[in-house]
């Protein structure tokens, strides 16, 4: 007996269900940080109402924390073990992971759009902001950098920052202070590769 259209549409629905099912368990399981949408975090709150289910999802996220050297991570996870804290954890703006601070070596940063033909380095009167960058005699601030997909020879690029990484240049600068994204988890493990080293 051939199968019809609508019967293998819906044993392929309830196929890509139950993986998707699989899947948010297994994110839900797993010790290893973890990025969650709007639909797991929902779950979990709502989970965390259950006697015993709220101090079992705490002690998931500490050792999450723990793993990403999320120190900020942790004290919020302390929170899901008070009964209640979970949800107030969950409507608390600190939630949001900041960006991480690290030098740079100059050499290691390249531009991205900012330097190509209509960018901002080829406005006019760029110059005359990286020259009045370099000319403060006060720290430049932090530039905002993301790893640089194109290749390992330069592993950086500028998000932000493009002026002051070339007053840094004209200053003659070996190093830069930038910002990572805590969610470039390619340029946080750079940074970990480096300071292992």
């Amino acid at each position: 007996m051939p199968m019809r259209r609508e019967n293998v549409a819906a044993a392929l629905r309830y196929l890509q269900d139950k993986a998707d099912l699989r899947g948010r368990f297994e994110r839900a399981t797993s010790l290893d940080p973890q990025e969650q949408d709007l639909a797991d975090i929902a779950v979990e709150t709502g989970a965390s109402l259950v006697p015993g289910v709220g101090p079992a999802l705490a002690a998931r996220d500490f050792e999450r924390a723990r793993r990403a050297d999320d120190e900020a991570g942790m004290a919020m996870a302390s929170m899901g073990a008070i009964p209640g804290g979970r949800l107030a954890k969950v409507l608390t703006v600190t939630e949001i992971k900041k960006p991480v601070k690290v030098k740079i070596p100059i050499d290691e940063i390249e531009h991205g759009e900012s330097a190509t033909p209509g960018g901002k380095l080829t406005w006019p009167g760029a110059k005359d902001l990286i020259r009045d960058y370099a000319s403060r005699k006060t720290p430049l601030p932090p530039i905002d950098v993301v790893s640089n997909e194109a290749g390992d020879a330069v592993p950086w690029m500028v998000a932000d920052g493009s002026h002051r990484l070339e007053a840094a240049r004209l200053r003659g600068q070996k190093t830069i202070d930038a910002f990572v994204s805590p969610h470039d988890k390619e340029g946080l493990e750079k940074i970990r590769t480096r300071e292992r080293k």
